[in-house]
């Protein structure tokens, strides 16, 4: 994570987060954390494999969020679902 990070800092991001794996890649998402808001147009990802690091800037980045955060979206939505459905049934059991 070391050599993520630094490779990050070059390209003038701030901290990463592992996010984990995708064919066969650890993969990292490039941040800040100096409280301001910054543009930096197309999501960025850092490749790491085999000791060699690139950054993935086209349109190939939004199957990487896809990849990782809306499996994050259905986990979420599936629980308020799940809540929802406890809350009824709790609800039929008052009637």
């Amino acid at each position: 994570m070391e050599k993520a990070l630094k490779f990050a800092r070059d390209w003038g991001f701030q901290v990463v987060k592992k996010l984990g794996v995708y064919e066969g890649y650890t993969v990292y998402q490039p941040d800040f954390n100096d409280g301001k808001k910054h543009t930096i147009g197309l999501p960025h990802y850092i490749f790491e494999k085999d000791g060699m690091l690139k950054m993935q800037i086209d349109d190939y980045s939004f199957k990487i969020t896809n990849f990782f955060f809306q499996k994050n979206k259905k986990t979420e939505r599936g629980l308020k679902q799940a809540k929802l459905l406890e809350y009824s049934a709790e609800s039929i059991g008052k009637i």
